[in-house]
């Protein structure tokens, strides 16, 4: 069996540490967004339209 090197696992572990930063921010999104939506407080349409803003030409 192989064994990682210093060289070879820092990568592996800078790569774990952005995933669970950004399953953190998307949890963070999920319970802020979630709520809102089931009581009708923010609409579908509403939230697809601010990320096609966000993702659309020029940005």
């Amino acid at each position: 069996m192989a064994r990682a090197s210093p060289q070879n696992a820092k990568p592996m572990y800078d790569r774990i540490n952005r995933n669970t930063e950004k399953s953190r921010a998307l949890a963070t999104l999920r319970d802020t967004l979630l709520p809102k939506l089931l009581s009708g407080e923010v609409r579908r349409a509403q939230l697809l339209g601010k990320a096609h803003n966000l993702t659309g030409p020029g940005a």
